[in-house]
């Protein structure tokens, strides 16, 4: 195999990355990486889901772990899940402040944490505080879609669970 084939293989194997991702890390040209990832779809290596963006994952991970990898390619999710990740509860007020966010964004970036079902909302009068639903589940799902991620978490794991 080529240099680029084999990175590419390597690279989807071990995560799930999108199209452009994949040509940005591979430093392989654009027509290179679109032969060599429609060759190794072809022999079952690797798939990919389409949506906003193509993503590439190794087939055997499963849909909904895509589906998480997916909605934390926005920033404003991946932002929130981090945050909620390491506290028990927070008010989206708290949120808006801490991450510095508008808000709307904060507030639509609930809905879809709340619509794949990762956070639950809790009500306390007057307010509403969210958290996560299943942390462990939450942490599998990112070793196996943002390993690099979780390594930087690593140190502060233990406190999550407080």
């Amino acid at each position: 195999m080529s240099r680029c084939k084999d990175s590419i293989l390597e690279m989807i194997s071990s995560e799930p990355i999108t199209l452009m991702n994949l040509r940005y890390e591979t430093n392989c040209a654009f027509e290179t990486v679109s032969k060599y990832v429609d060759e190794l779809e072809s022999v079952g290596k690797i798939t990919h889901k389409k949506g906003k963006f193509k993503i590439f994952y190794n087939p055997k991970l499963g849909l909904e772990k895509i589906e998480f990898f997916e909605i934390m390619l926005n920033n404003s999710v991946r932002s929130v899940l981090l945050t909620l990740m390491h506290a028990k509860n927070k008010s989206q007020n708290q949120l808006v402040t801490e991450l510095s966010k508008s808000h709307p964004t904060i507030s639509r970036t609930l809905q879809i944490l709340q619509d794949h079902d990762v956070i639950e909302r809790n009500f306390h009068a007057p307010f509403r505080t969210y958290s996560i639903k299943d942390k462990l589940k939450i942490i599998s799902f990112m070793k196996d879609t943002h390993p690099r991620l979780v390594d930087q978490m690593t140190d502060n794991i233990s406190e999550m669970f407080m």
